[in-house]
């Protein structure tokens, strides 16, 4: 019995380290706000009066397909457009490339609690794992928070080989800079 259990964890750990995801290794709450970590979902959120919500919401990583940009639309609609109510279609897409690893990011205007509010998806790509940011923010001054938290970022991405590296993430010249 001992032993099946053994080889279970085993198997286990060997199938997980095979399936190519990022992981975060670190990263770095605003000051002033709070994060709860659920199974599908990392949520930083301002903690506020307001009824205008203030959040970062990042899901887990899934395996990206062969194009970029059908990727990143198809999330834009998973994550934002069938989420919230009223959202304007995308602005322009942000693309920067960092060696391995491309960000994408595009953001719109959508109305929350009679307010209108900032949304915006970030996506971190590399040939192996797709990482989708959501960012709501009551408006372009909350753009500080948001940015500090995704240059801060450490992610770790594993091979099918158990070989992995770790990267943080330094944004470049971001969709809210001119």
């Amino acid at each position: 019995m001992k032993y099946f259990l053994t080889l279970s964890l085993f198997l286990i750990g060997v199938n997980a380290m095979s399936q190519q995801r990022f992981d975060i290794l670190w990263y770095n709450v605003p000051a002033g706000w709070e994060s709860q970590n659920t199974s599908s979902q990392l949520t930083l959120y301002k903690k506020s009066t307001s009824s205008v919500p203030s959040q970062i919401l990042i899901y887990p990583s899934v395996t990206p397909g062969k194009d970029a940009d059908a990727d990143f639309n198809t999330q834009w609609k998973k994550y934002v457009k069938a989420m919230y109510r009223n959202v304007a279609d995308s602005l322009t897409v942000d693309i920067q490339n960092d060696g391995e690893w491309t960000y994408y990011s595009t953001y719109s205007y959508a109305t929350i609690n009679k307010s209108e509010v900032v949304i915006a998806l970030t996506a971190i790509r590399s040939k192996n794992s797709l990482l989708n940011i959501v960012q709501i923010i009551p408006n372009e001054s909350f753009l500080a928070d948001q940015n500090s938290f995704l240059g801060g970022l450490e992610i770790e991405e594993g091979s099918a080989t158990n070989i992995s590296h770790t990267k943080e993430f330094r944004r470049k010249k971001g969709f809210d800079e001119k």
